[in-house]
């Protein structure tokens, strides 16, 4: 079952004025053609491609990829079509691969996000960078979780107002993460339209990303704290690694 499959729309309003990954992209990307895999709505794609980037979207959300192709139209530069970690195998070599906003922590299996990795060299050309962007474990807001609600966001969606809620399990001796969403649509007059998903996730602590990333013969370039590419530490926000493919 699609866990986005009803909150395609919804999952834009949550994200739409987030772009901090978006700027680190631009300045972090080189010369050439981009993969994204994960691609969601196609928030990151549609930028990249604005900005001259030739883009290749992907995602396994066939609702999220009809919101991405409704709200991109026929822009050039951008290609959005179906794919999965860790089964993917493309014809075409990429200079740039980005898995963005824990991408990697979907495929909740340690086996298949090694074999996600191992697919992912095989999109990169000689020299191509993979882009890994995933939430530091150490600090992240749902660690230790036993059922515990928490506001993820509140804002305007259309003439509503959103409010997104969640419920989390932290399973820290598995390393998954279970996530129970709410999306509240709240009208002028107060009614409120309801739609729930889950998603388990598997989160990796740093050591072992750099492990899978060196079984899947991809090296560490940099390995960075934040979009702002601070020094990673144990109270960063995130554990942003970039790795060539030599």
């Amino acid at each position: 079952m699609d866990p986005y499959e009803r909150i395609a729309a919804l999952y834009d309003c949550e994200h739409a004025d987030f772009d901090d990954d978006i700027r680190f992209y631009l300045h972090a990307l080189q010369p050439g053609s981009v993969l994204e895999i994960g691609t969601g709505t196609g928030r990151v794609a549609r930028a990249l491609a604005t900005a001259g980037y030739q883009v290749r979207a992907i995602d396994p959300s066939e609702a999220m990829l009809l919101r991405a192709r409704a709200v991109a139209g026929s822009a050039p530069g951008v290609r959005f079509e179906n794919g999965a970690l860790p089964e993917l195998r493309l014809n075409q070599k990429f200079e740039n691969v980005i898995l963005s906003l824990n991408t990697l922590w979907h495929v909740a299996d340690p086996t298949a996000q090694l074999q996600a990795l191992r697919a992912v060299h095989g999109a990169l050309a000689p020299g191509g960078l993979l882009y890994l962007d995933l939430t530091n474990p150490l600090s992240m807001a749902d660690r230790g979780a036993n059922g515990q609600v928490r506001e993820r966001y509140r804002g305007l969606c259309g003439d509503s107002v959103l409010l997104v809620q969640s419920a989390a399990w932290d399973d820290e001796a598995n390393q998954i993460l279970t996530l129970h969403l709410s999306f509240d649509r709240v009208s002028e007059n107060g009614t409120v339209d309801r739609t729930l998903t889950a998603l388990r996730l598997r989160y990796l602590y740093r050591s072992e990303v750099e492990l899978m990333l060196a079984a899947g013969e991809l090296r560490v370039r940099a390995v960075f704290g934040s979009y702002d590419m601070e020094s990673y530490g144990g109270g960063s926000s995130n554990l942003i690694v970039v790795a060539a493919r030599d």
